[in-house]
């Protein structure tokens, strides 16, 4: 019998979590060897329990799921990792594939992709849930470089929580920064975007697809 495919789950709600450990367990050729809560447990985990494909939200507290995939092949430059996020909007999937994610999937997805995307994955191959990989295909054939793709990815995670209302101080706690540093990032951001109102954030957000989760 092969052995079983090892999934390290990485979301910061517990609730989902479980409900991905219980979908994935119950198929008889995958087991889940680590739950991770944040960016950083999740590295300290995947040293740990070496997990086949590691499947990880984007967007969570700490140093942010698109630093997490960076630093993850920086351990180990053959790490699988599977997306698994609210945003089907092109720019995320995009970057996230970008920073070397093997797959992408909505949340909103069925769950049978969840399981054949894990397989794929951990066969070596790449899945992208369909109806993203069209959308980013139609962006590389008809769209230009457009401006939020000059954000690093710190300050697309500020970026982010700006257009969700958030203020200064809850953001620098929640991504375990300074108020000044978010401040700084802030002013990049309104820079590269060329506004300087959060209402045009928001409205740029919207065009985007960044506020469907909301």
């Amino acid at each position: 019998m092969a052995p079983k495919i090892k999934v390290q789950l990485v979301d910061d709600h517990a609730v989902v979590r479980a409900g991905f450990r219980r979908l994935l367990e119950d198929m008889a050729d995958i087991s889940v060897v680590a739950e991770s809560a944040t960016s950083e447990e999740c590295l300290l985990d995947y040293r740990k329990h070496h997990p086949d494909v590691v499947v990880l939200d984007v967007f969570m507290p700490g140093m942010g799921g698109m630093e997490a995939i960076r630093r993850l092949l920086a351990i180990d430059e053959d790490a699988k990792v599977v997306v698994l996020s609210f945003y089907d909007s092109w720019i995320i999937p995009m970057r996230a594939l970008k920073a070397g994610a093997r797959g992408y999937l909505s949340k909103r997805t069925a769950p049978g992709e969840l399981i054949a995307a894990v397989r794929k994955v951990a066969a070596g191959q790449s899945y992208i849930e369909p109806a993203i990989a069209q959308k980013i295909a139609e962006q590389s054939v008809f769209g230009g470089q457009e401006p939020i793709e000059r954000l690093t990815s710190r300050e697309f995670e500020v970026f982010q929580l700006l257009v969700q209302g958030e203020r200064v101080a809850d953001i620098a706690k929640k991504l375990h920064v300074s108020p000044k540093t978010v401040g700084i990032h802030r002013a990049h951001i309104m820079q590269k975007l060329e506004t300087s109102s959060l209402a045009s954030l928001t409205r740029m957000a919207g065009y985007y697809g960044l506020l469907e989760q909301l």
